[in-house]
């Protein structure tokens, strides 16, 4: 699945498609059902420099305004040669089920940055896995969309593919949905 509007490629199970937020400019959800489990992007032209940091300044708004709202941690991860990338876990209520969520926040360079939020049931995501809900394979590769650098969608197809190619997204895709703010570190 590649999207060119949010700038990224990523792996997903068949069936999924894309499932616009109302109201809400800065991302999408990925699922087969609408339902659960599904995967959420969201895009920021102007991320911020620690995304551990980022999510820290956005728990209290998402306690604030998330229903059952439990935090499991916020903690800094290497991945991918990232200059800044952070997991938020916790757990919430959400069209009437308890959901436990994996939101990985990072910044690929000065103009992009990404939130990418796995939700599952909490019953489906056993020992902190969430491969058993259903996660694809990989989060997005952040790419390019146009220009030398640009992917094909065949490339663009690989699980777990490339990292970011130089380039500037399109669309600034501003916005968020915890507690008034983005979704990650990329307000």
């Amino acid at each position: 699945m590649s999207d060119d509007a949010f700038h990224f490629a990523m792996a997903l199970p068949e069936g999924w498609r894309k499932r616009p937020i109302p109201g809400y400019s800065g991302g999408t959800v990925y699922s087969a059902s609408g339902g659960f489990p599904r995967v959420q992007v969201d895009f920021s032209a102007k991320p911020l420099p620690d995304a551990a940091e980022a999510w820290r300044g956005a728990e209290p708004g998402a306690a604030r305004s998330i229903k059952g709202y439990r935090g499991l941690g916020i903690r800094p991860v290497e991945w991918k040669g990232y200059p800044t990338v952070a997991d938020w876990s916790f757990e919430r209520q959400q069209r009437g089920q308890s959901v436990r969520v994996l939101n990985r926040g990072f910044k690929v360079d000065a103009n992009r940055g990404y939130a990418v939020m796995i939700t599952c049931a909490k019953d489906a995501w056993p020992g902190g896995s969430a491969r058993r809900c259903g996660r694809p394979r990989c989060a997005p590769s952040p790419r390019a969309a146009d220009g030398p650098y640009a992917r094909t969608r065949e490339r663009a197809r690989r699980p777990c593919g490339a990292r970011a190619e130089p380039g500037r997204p399109r669309s600034s895709g501003l916005g968020g949905a915890a507690g008034g703010k983005p979704l990650g570190p990329v307000s």
